[in-house]
């Protein structure tokens, strides 16, 4: 219960983030995806929270690309990245795992810079991502969080390949 009772607010942020970023309200998805972050750090001092630490970062750092705020997303991405990297080789299966990861490259895309290196890099991460959502059962592919990152990343794609 107490567990349950401590979540509740870090899922109806996660919600509003989620919210205001396909609504398009980038600085509301910011502010709300800090307090996110802050409240998940503040919480990692009575129990383990990397999983959650590194999924408000994927989605600040998501608020912060969306504004074109490249360089200051990729500080916050890159430790998430690398706590999902170290996870995979661990244990790195389970089709929530597998979700994130994706999105945490689909972000990675996103804050590459526009210039020969930055585009392989975006294309190698979008390649990677695409290969984990595929390897989804179809029931997941579904599920409109999965059916959403997948369309940003066919769309990256495509504005990329332009």
């Amino acid at each position: 219960w107490q567990k349950f009772r401590e979540d509740l607010p870090q899922g109806f942020r996660m919600w509003a983030v989620e919210s205001a970023l396909h609504l398009g309200r980038n600085q509301d998805a910011e502010a709300t995806a800090r307090a996110l972050l802050d409240s998940q750090v503040a919480e990692s001092r009575h129990s383990d929270r990397k999983e959650e630490i590194a999924r408000a970062q994927v989605l600040l750092a998501q608020t912060l690309a969306m504004q074109g705020r490249g360089p200051e997303a990729r500080t916050i991405l890159d430790p998430a990245v690398a706590y999902y990297r170290g996870r995979q080789r661990l244990d790195g299966s389970g089709a929530e795992f597998t979700s994130r990861m994706a999105r945490a490259l689909y972000v990675q895309a996103l804050i590459e810079p526009d210039e020969a290196a930055g585009r392989a890099k975006a294309q190698a991460a979008l390649a990677e991502a695409t290969e984990l959502l595929e390897s989804l059962s179809g029931e997941v592919k579904e599920l409109r969080p999965t059916r959403d990152l997948t369309g940003w990343i066919s769309a990256e794609v495509t504005k990329r390949r332009q």
